[in-house]
């Protein structure tokens, strides 16, 4: 199936990833703010300026499937291959990276957080990356992970790294450097791992790997199917140097391991190299005392030289239940020494350790931001958060050894303890706490960062509308993105209409005429001078009073003054009609004293103010004699 596969890839997957299938989707060219990515507490954004990719937030990144249109598929699925990224950031604080997760993109410039442990599978498949910064702290590289990646030149593994998955570098064409940085710790590289790398001519492997078919060598999935001129640099009894031999693949017998201080170094005896020395070069960068010692079931001794081959010191047994060494010694910065150590006739695996003496500083550099929306509905414990943080220990040669933090436990003698200043609660912003290293108290803090919702409150005619985000974990809220009421402050005045053109008699205003909202609500009248002022007008207001035609009047934004308006009078019976109906209920009045009436009814009917109701005040009102009934929609034939 995997060579089907490989086939398939081979002259598929340059057209169906990194082309993605020849079909055109737009490149991304608006930035993105940080956003969840599923079933996680990871985050990604994108800065469209200088086309970054960032990965941000804690923990492991959700896994991917190489699928559109779904929640399982890469938010950047659809631009992952057409130029938009060209960066790619994943920030300290994500531990794994899932699979799929950078399937395909293009981008060539990526650089990892050394908190990642793990590589998922297919993560960086068919990506066009040339050269790669493993991180320091990743363990795991998982099947497939940098499959195709038919630019990749040179690859470097950290001291950490324990596994290598099926196919992880399988069909990267071009890769021609493979190195560990650490030769005496144990790993396992799975079948296939290398498999299919033409230009790899020679790698040197670590002296406790353990490898499986094909891992190393091979073009072709046969027993004659490893290339010429391909060399495994091997320790002599190593698995790698019975892989080698089984392979019938070129070897070099490897003696030396560099070691450097800190590092752990293992090596198993067989009958097969029980006589040999194995041999531990250093070469200090400071000069100190340094302690290099054995441990396991193991008897082994050591012999220590420089560089001419002179004897420095000797170690054997540590007392007669213990046969394991320890070497103690002054080393001097930039010379390079030998530790020699052989077996005496004993069987087994044992490991050596390099470290200085002096601890002259302990300290620690703790980054710890989480999102409030990754606390809701949990019970928060800091221990659970801090213990992917280290605490540092300083020797007088420069070295610090990050010691995992760990509750309760010592190093060297001195017990470490979380204080619990916080009691288990935090909330938004800064949190002190603090741990314990023997007398020394190191603060840090935890931060808490708001993670709003936010709600539009739209304006009303009264209020104005705005944006509210509240945090989701502490309550905190804020407004913004303000906009103004929908209602204003309006005036104007109100005059009878007496012409069918429009025209208003400014000698004739009309008084307590009523004036409602496009709600219906009652907001005001004219004085007696026929003028208004309202507030919180929209849209329109409506002008009504007995005998008048009501009339509706269109608001218009930032325009307050809606300047003489005027209104239809005469419609006495209130029938929609100004007719001779009307003008016998005229004739009726005329009999009335106007000035002995409080009636502002009879008032407005005197339309030449003169205190007596006489045919000239009805003259007006013939002009809208009709067969037609009045309305709001009569004015529309007159000018305001």
């Amino acid at each position: 199936m995997k060579k089907l596969l490989s086939i398939f890839l081979s002259s598929v997957l340059s057209i169906s990833v990194l082309g993605v299938c020849n079909i055109s989707f737009a490149a991304q060219t608006t930035d993105i703010e940080p956003t969840k990515l599923i079933n996680s507490s990871a985050y990604y954004s994108f800065d469209a300026n200088t086309k970054t990719l960032t990965i941000s937030g804690k923990g492991r990144t959700p896994n991917f499937t190489n699928s559109s249109g779904d929640t399982t598929s890469q938010p950047w699925f659809y631009w992952r291959s057409d130029g938009s990224i060209e960066h790619i950031v994943v920030e300290d604080g994500i531990t794994s990276l899932g699979n799929y997760f950078f399937y395909g993109v293009s981008c060539t410039d990526i650089k990892l957080a050394d908190s990642i442990e793990s590589i998922g599978g297919y993560a960086f498949s068919g990506a066009q990356i040339e050269h790669i910064k493993l991180p320091d702290k990743l363990k795991y590289i998982n099947n497939d992970a940098f499959y195709f990646c038919d630019n990749l030149k040179e690859i470097v593994f950290p001291k950490s790294i324990s596994s290598i998955g099926t196919s992880a570098f399988e069909n990267c064409s071009v890769l021609s450097k493979v190195s560990f940085k650490a030769m005496g710790n144990e790993l396992t590289i799975s079948s296939r791992a290398f498999f299919k790398c033409p230009l790899l001519k020679r790698v040197d492997v670590p002296s406790l790997a353990k490898l499986s078919k094909y891992s190393f060598g091979y073009e072709k999935a046969s027993v004659d199917g490893t290339y010429d001129g391909f060399t495994l640099g091997v320790y002599s009894g190593s698995k790698a140097y019975n892989y080698a031999k089984s392979s019938f693949i070129n070897y070099e017998l490897l003696n030396e391991i560099a070691i450097e201080e800190g590092d752990v170094a293992s090596r198993t005896y067989t009958e097969d190299n029980l006589n040999e020395q194995a041999v531990y070069k250093f070469t200090p960068s400071s000069s100190s005392q340094y302690t290099f010692k054995s441990s396991g079931e193991v008897d082994v001794n050591c012999v220590l030289k420089d560089n001419d081959g002179n004897t420095l010191a000797s170690a054997d047994d540590n007392d007669e239940s213990d046969l394991n060494f320890t070497l103690k010694y002054d080393f001097e910065a930039g010379k390079t020494y030998y530790f020699y150590v052989e077996s005496v006739n004993s069987l087994g695996t044992y490991s050596v350790s390099l470290s200085s003496e002096v601890i002259v500083n302990v300290s620690i550099s703790w980054d710890i931001t989480y999102q409030a929306s990754d606390l809701v509905g949990k019970n928060f414990s800091p221990l659970e958060y801090i213990k992917t943080q280290t605490v540092d220990f300083e020797y007088a040669s420069g070295y610090v050894y990050k010691l995992p933090f760990n509750n309760g436990t010592s190093y060297r003698g001195m017990e470490i303890k979380y204080n619990n200043l916080l009691n288990g609660k935090v909330t938004c912003g800064e949190n002190k706490d603090s741990i314990t290293v023997e007398n020394k108290t190191l603060e840090f803090t935890i931060n808490v960062v708001h993670s709003y919702v936010s709600t539009v409150v739209n304006p009303t005619i009264t209020g104005s509308g705005y944006t509210e985000h509240k945090c989701v974990y502490c309550g905190d809220t804020y407004r913004d993105s303000y906009v103004d009421k929908l209602g204003q402050d309006v005036y104007g005045s109100v005059y009878l209409i007496n012409s069918k053109n429009g025209g208003v008699d400014l000698n004739r205003p009309l008084e307590d005429v009523d004036i409602y909202n496009n709600e219906g609500k009652y907001v005001g009248s004219t004085d007696k001078n026929g003028t208004f002022s309202v507030e919180y007008a929209y849209d329109y207001i409506v002008l009504k009073y007995t005998g008048a035609v009501e009339r509706k009047i269109k608001i218009i934004n930032n325009t307050p003054n809606l300047g003489n308006i005027g209104l239809i009078y005469g419609d006495l019976t209130e029938d929609g009609y100004i007719n001779a109906k009307d003008y016998a209920c005229f004739v009726h009045m005329k009999n009335y004293d106007i000035n002995s009436r409080d009636d502002i009814y009879l008032k407005n009917l005197d339309s030449d103010k003169d205190g007596v109701l006489t045919d000239d005040d009805w003259a007006f009102a013939k002009e809208f004699y009709t067969f037609d009934k009045l309305s709001t929609d009569t004015y529309s034939s007159f000018l305001q």
